[in-house]
């Protein structure tokens, strides 16, 4: 009696077993998204975002390569940071290569608060919490939030998400989601969501950025 409740057991484990090989054949995507969000910060899927709305293939290749991760030493030069430091006008070896990409982008987009922001160094210097400056004040006042409660990055990273009209930007600085360290590997039902809107259900065996299609 043992024995036959055993293989029935058995049976029925293998036959599950078979059905979930099964779904996976029918819905590989749903293993992928999850991979995707894995892969991938919040904050760089809200970058891969913002990229593929700019057409930005500079920073697109620059998050899922995985290079935004590296520490990069100071004054190194390699032939892509001294070429895109030679279109900007500036010295590849004054600049980390993320810094020249958001040259990059603030000249496209005419945005010398930005530009200023990194060219003069103040996105390295580390902002007392709380501290406020006549330039704060200002963009704070026009974003109509409160300086004391964001960093200048922070501020400049509203400001271009109002001009985008980056909704999720926009919430994820707001709601103070930015600053929490997010667990290497963590998947929510918003990065998997996310993560198949940018076309990256396959982001861990290579993809080409995605045309956005919000027709």
């Amino acid at each position: 009696m043992r024995l036959t409740t055993s293989i029935a057991a058995a049976l029925v484990g293998l036959t599950l077993i078979a059905q979930a090989a099964q779904a996976a054949e029918l819905h590989p995507t749903l293993a992928s998204r999850d991979a995707a969000a894995t892969r991938f910060t919040l904050s760089e899927l809200i970058g891969l975002d913002s990229a593929r709305s700019e057409n930005d293939y500079g920073t697109w290749k620059f998050i899922t390569s995985g290079d935004n991760r590296k520490v990069e030493k100071p004054g190194s030069v390699t032939p892509g940071k001294a070429q895109l430091a030679a279109q900007l006008g500036v010295s590849p070896a004054d600049f980390t290569t993320s810094e020249l990409i958001g040259l990059d982008s603030a000249r496209s987009e005419n945005d010398y608060g930005t530009w200023k922001f990194i060219t003069s160094g103040d996105n390295r210097k580390v902002e007392k919490p709380g501290s406020v400056t006549p330039g704060k004040a200002q963009l704070a006042a026009q974003l109509g939030v409160n300086p004391a409660d964001f960093t200048t990055s922070e501020l400049i990273g509203l400001d271009s998400a109002r001009s985008e009209n980056d909704y999720g930007t926009w919430k994820f600085i707001i709601s103070g989601d930015n600053r929490k360290v997010e667990k290497p590997g963590s998947v929510t039902p918003g990065k998997v969501q996310l993560a198949a809107q940018l076309g990256l259900d396959s982001a861990f065996r290579g993809v080409g950025m995605q045309p956005r299609n919000d027709g």
